[in-house]
């Protein structure tokens, strides 16, 4: 007798859609957003006019942002460096995303380059560039910061006043005065409202940077930290971790000062030199100036860790 045919098609087609089915629901894992920083105002090219300038970017990171900066560069060399510590950290997360907005005082015309920077885990992130034309003309295209439109005023009618009388004049000579009553003397001209003393200028944090230099021996290092105003007080702090650790900004940092200050024209610098313990493990570490001026405190970590080797005895 014949085999049917048909019905072992089907069930071949069956069992190849249940093979089909099951590896299509094994599919690897979504692997999550890479950190980035980027600008938001201004974006592209820009055309803004002279005087104080703001900036807003935003960072994103696995763990955490504590700081983002915009560098400025002009035909390629490097005018100032813009710093938010403040950050606006939106709950949640992976990832966390930061916001912030820095303010260039005083820019005047010319073309520059900004460059977006965040501290995100420890590490710094660079951004793509975004050029900038900032002119001092009147009526020269502007790009005006994006804002919401206020509604237009209505002025509202008036209701009619309705006129009062007065009372009887006590000066008029129809008005009988009252002997009973004491001369109350020549009266006192109206007070002087007192004038508002003028409110002093508001602080401006101060900036900085951090280097390390190379190291001959494989414990110690040297930092050359360059920071404003001069005025300012220095103090090099280094975080030692397990080998693999990310960096804890609210962690604990050993402090080794800032010895030797030098410089002029409003920069300064100075080189400390650190001696890290030995140990029998392989250890990371980490590196930040704190710089405190006008009440006001910077904190400027370095782009990296560097490895502490095993020491051996």
């Amino acid at each position: 007798m014949p085999v049917p045919v048909a019905p072992i098609a089907a069930s071949a087609a069956a069992l190849l859609g249940v093979g089909a089915l099951t590896a299509a629901l094994v599919l690897p894992p979504v692997p999550p957003p890479q950190p980035r920083v980027w600008m938001d105002q201004p974006a592209g090219a820009a055309v803004m006019l002279a005087g104080d300038l703001r900036f807003d970017l935003h960072g994103t990171g696995a763990q955490s942002v504590t700081q983002l900066r915009i560098q400025i560069t002009q035909d390629g060399a490097e005018l100032t460096t813009l710093t938010d510590t403040s950050l606006d950290v939106s709950p949640g997360g992976p990832p966390v995303l930061a916001a912030g907005a820095v303010l260039w005082k005083g820019a005047g015309a010319g073309s520059y380059i900004l460059r977006p920077y965040a501290l995100s885990d420890g590490a710094w992130l660079e951004g793509e560039p975004v050029a900038l034309t900032v002119v001092a003309v009147e009526g020269a295209p502007v790009d005006e910061p994006w804002f919401e439109p206020e509604p237009e005023y209505t002025e509202e009618p008036f209701p009619e006043e309705t006129e009062e009388p007065f009372p009887d004049d006590p000066e008029d000579p129809e008005y009988p005065e009252d002997p009973d009553q004491p001369d109350p003397g020549p009266v006192d001209p109206d007070p002087v409202p007192p004038t508002t003393a003028p409110q002093p200028p508001a602080a401006t944090p101060p900036v900085g940077r951090i280097q390390r230099l190379g190291d001959e021996v494989a414990n110690e290092s040297d930092f050359i930290v360059t920071y404003q105003p001069q005025a300012a007080f220095v103090d090099v702090q280094v975080q030692v971790v397990s080998s693999g650790t990310a960096m804890n900004p609210n962690g604990s940092w050993a402090s080794y000062g800032c010895s030797t200050p030098t410089g002029s024209a409003g920069d300064a610098k100075c080189r400390v030199h650190t001696f890290t313990p030995g140990s029998s493990l392989t250890r990371w570490a980490y590196y930040r100036a704190v710089i405190t001026a006008n009440g006001l405190t910077t904190y400027a970590y370095g782009a990296s860790y560097w490895t502490i080797p095993v020491v051996v005895h």
